[in-house]
């Protein structure tokens, strides 16, 4: 006898689709017919409404298959019994009546664009590769087969206050990195990118060109991993030797919640140690977060906003006590202005929800740029990607000889002991101890 509960199901479900196709009808009464049918009713939609990326959770397996064959329906990525989609507005009723379906956020990434940069002119013939010279000028930048321009300072402040720099820093340890991409053939990066991938469009393509206007993912990649080049005139990041994993899953400063999951998903199953997430949002991304707390083996290092100096402007992932959140700090060692700020609880083993843990340097940050040279930028993201590097340089020794293990919660507790406590009393609200502003002070290894 045949399930009376699914065919109960499947007739509601072919009413809906009824009611919903006779209302797609045009003013003629014309009923189109076929795949015509459904490529008239869709263009019609979509040019009235246009598309939503959603996250859809199918109610039944019924339903799981009834809502991919939708016509029309864009699926980008899986998450078990979960998928993203690009979907019209005007199907969102009839998709409702099959799943769950919630719009998928978006995350902003916590750049701010500096004035100062290193040689921007972008005149044609000077032998100086400037901005998007690459393209427009490439006999200025050689193809980045030989080196064009060099940083004003090959170790910038940040990486100085936290003790990196070395050549050796970082060997073996894998930081995935998910921003907008990379320049992947920038000398002072290209032999350690171990991998290069896009989650911006339908599950993982090969490829990360780095299209952002300010060259962000470049940027924060510099500051983790630069290894000064083969000529060693270069930039040198926090951990010059560490593998890079190249994420693109930003675009135009934000990120879909979606292609972030799915960067953190491809990431782990690269064998990532440390994953860097330089963007958030005042809202929790669910998606985000649940995959996140999938891998405890992994560190996971976040921007904690440039939505400061308020009280409680911290924003997720980082604001999630499983991620270590990062403020931005300037050269004299003071919390940044701009840097958002958490609040003072301090009832776990490390952060609880909505804390700062530490500060690094976020404040006019020279690092890699997408031309080949260099620029200046300022930003949390600069700061987290400090304490990314860092905690590549430290992992294998983070454990010292309690059981000889390393790992994301060795490597933390380590970041914690070594912290330098910030105690200017005017610097940006930060106070002996731990506080709201720079949690346990700027991250560090003397």
């Amino acid at each position: 006898m045949p399930d009376e509960s699914i065919s109960s199901e499947l007739i509601g479900l072919l009413l809906v689709s009824l009611l919903l196709f006779g209302a797609s009808l045009g003013a003629s009464g014309t009923i189109p017919t076929g795949n015509a049918a459904a490529a008239v009713s869709l263009e019609t939609q979509e040019s009235q409404t246009g598309t939503v990326r959603v996250i859809v959770t199918p109610k039944s397996p019924q339903s799981n298959v009834l809502s991919r064959q939708m016509p029309g329906i864009d699926i980008r990525h899986e998450f078990g019994d979960r998928f993203s989609a690009e979907v019209s507005t005007n199907q969102i009723p009839y998709l409702k009546t099959l799943a769950d379906v919630e719009e998928s956020g978006k995350l902003d990434l916590h750049a701010i664009p500096h004035l100062e940069t290193s040689s921007f002119n972008r005149e044609c013939g000077n032998k100086i590769c400037d901005m998007d010279e690459i393209k427009n000028c490439p006999r200025d930048c050689g193809a980045f087969r030989i080196r064009t321009c060099t940083p004003t300072r090959q170790i910038g402040y940040n990486v100085e206050q936290s003790g990196g720099g070395n050549p050796e820093d970082g060997r073996g340890i894998n930081v995935a990195i998910l921003d907008t991409g990379a320049q992947k053939e920038h000398l002072d990066i290209k032999t350690n990118i171990k991998m290069c991938v896009d989650t911006t469009g339908i599950g993982v393509r090969n490829g990360c060109e780095d299209q952002d206007s300010v060259g962000h993912g470049t940027h924060t990649a510099g500051i983790i991993g630069a290894n000064g080049g083969a000529d060693g005139e270069g930039m040198f990041g926090i951990a010059p030797a560490a593998n890079l994993l190249i994420v693109k899953s930003c675009v135009s400063k934000q990120c879909y919640a979606d292609d972030l999951a799915e960067g953190i998903n491809y990431a782990a199953s690269r064998g990532a140690n440390i994953i860097f997430i330089p963007a958030g949002s005042i809202k929790e991304e669910t998606l985000v977060s649940e995959n996140i707390k999938k891998y405890p083996q992994i560190l996971f290092v976040a921007s904690a906003g440039n939505s400061g100096p308020g009280a409680g402007t911290i924003q997720y992932p980082a604001a999630l006590p499983e991620v270590v959140a990062v403020a931005a700090s300037g050269p004299d060692g003071r919390g940044a202005w701009f840097s958002s700020r958490g609040r003072d609880d301090r009832s776990s083993e490390f952060v609880s929800e909505g804390e700062i843990e530490l500060t690094a340097g976020g404040l006019n940050i020279e690092s890699l740029n997408t031309d080949g040279c260099y620029s200046f930028l300022s930003g949390t993201s600069n700061s987290a990607a400090t304490v990314a590097g860092l905690a590549a340089k430290i992992w294998a020794i983070s454990d010292g000889d309690a059981d000889g293990i390393s790992d994301a919660n060795s490597a933390r507790r380590y970041l914690l002991r070594q912290a330098k406590d910030i105690t200017i009393s005017d610097g940006g609200g930060s106070r002996a101890g731990f506080d709201p502003a720079t949690g346990y002070g700027n991250a560090n290894d003397p």
